[in-house]
């Protein structure tokens, strides 16, 4: 597993070259609205300053102010919340756009970084499982846990990995349209990338055993033993 600045990607989303015994198996951005909706959680705000202006209003008519007045009194909030709302879709839009997830024969590729784009590459072997997680609006997120020592930090791979996992980060694919299609693809590739792997560990240990037990030819000495 690796992270890494990208320099040049002949395929976007996946930093070099493919090589030619690796395939391209799927490629796919966040969605923005969901990402809005589910990563950046625009619903919450939106009720946060729901409620506090239903607090101001419902103090200033408590204080014995008019309507007109406790509208007023009220009114500033929902201007934060528009400027809130506006930021938060600035935000869902500058992350869905630099980001790009890529599945291969081989591994998975997350790209992404506003100011500072990365690569993290996760080659199927190291992939312990594949998770599913979808919501109504047929989007979802699949997050993977990695094993091994080798970890990349929850802040590094952040908007890109599983809620409150900090001491073993999971990268995960975020607000993925037709996700339970993308996660069977995953999950394929690596079921077979795994038994691949297996197999060819399988055949070297018994090569190794062949060799062990082929009988060795002694060899004549360069020089007889004098009588």
């Amino acid at each position: 597993m690796s992270a890494h600045e990208y320099e040049y990607e002949d395929i976007p989303g996946v930093p070099g070259t493919l090589p030619a015994s690796e395939k391209l198996l799927w490629q796919g951005r966040p969605t923005w609205r969901a990402f809005l909706i589910h990563v950046l959680h625009v619903r919450w705000v939106l009720g946060y300053f729901a409620a506090l202006a239903i607090w101001r209003y419902g103090s200033a008519i408590e204080a014995g102010k008019s309507v007109g007045d406790g509208v007023v009194s009220a009114s500033w909030v929902f201007v934060l919340a528009a400027i809130a709302t506006a930021l938060l879709m600035g935000l869902a839009w500058a992350y869905t756009r630099t980001t790009i997830y890529t599945i291969t024969s081989k591994r998975i590729v997350l790209r992404f970084g506003v100011a500072v784009p990365m690569a993290v590459n996760i080659p199927h072997t190291k992939i312990e499982s594949v998770g599913l997680k979808t919501f109504a609006d047929q989007t979802g997120e699949i997050p993977v846990r990695v094993g091994g020592d080798d970890k990349l930090a929850y802040l590094v791979l952040w908007p890109h990995a599983k809620r409150w996992e900090f001491s073993n980060p999971q990268p995960m694919f975020r607000s993925v349209p037709d996700a339970g299609s993308v996660a069977t693809i995953l999950a394929k590739a690596v079921s077979e990338a795994q038994a691949h792997e297996a197999a060819a560990t399988l055949a070297s240990e018994k090569a190794g055993q062949s060799r062990a037990k082929a009988p060795t030819r002694r060899l004549k000495p360069l020089v007889a033993a004098a009588a």
